[in-house]
């Protein structure tokens, strides 16, 4: 109805389901007139490519991830996922401290991969900033080392 609305004013029966229009893995739609071209034969190809893989069974719906054998979604399963497949070429794993609040962690995580919004990383997305250099000593370029180790104000509040 949303992504199609003028095939959907064009269905008869405007309270069936997608699951009524599947006869035995064919699409087959019940149009108040033939359709002739136009913007509608584009909706409706762009709604036969949408369900060319759809496959409507029998069963109720249910939850299932790739990522386990089971199917099941397990933090576990996760973890191996984004450090065998996500992040493999970094070779940083994602073993957070428990000690430390996860905030904390996800921070190191992140400068560990260089991924905190530095003015340096800034401009290598694309985005525009007027300089590149640190606003706390404006003597070096901003980037994740600058912040965290070198700068000055880094330096003082390490020692």
């Amino acid at each position: 109805m949303d992504q199609f609305p003028r095939l959907y004013a064009l269905e008869v029966n405007k309270d069936c389901v997608i699951a009524d229009r599947c006869q035995d893995g064919n699409w087959e739609w019940s149009w108040i007139r033939q359709i002739n071209g136009g913007h509608i034969t584009d909706q409706l190809l762009v709604l036969r490519c949408l369900l060319e893989n759809v496959n409507i069974t029998k069963g109720s719906d249910s939850w299932s991830c790739d990522l386990d054998i089971e199917g099941r979604f397990t933090v576990k399963s996760a973890h191996i996922h984004i450090d065998e497949v996500i992040i493999h070429s970094s070779n940083i794993p994602t073993q957070w401290n428990k000690y430390a609040p996860i905030k904390v962690n996800v921070l190191i995580w992140r400068v560990l991969l260089h991924k905190i919004p530095t003015r340096l990383n800034l401009s290598g997305r694309g985005i525009e900033v007027h300089s590149l250099l640190c606003p706390t000593c404006d003597r070096c370029v901003e980037d994740t080392n600058h912040v965290f180790l070198f700068c000055e104000v880094a330096a003082q509040i390490w020692s």
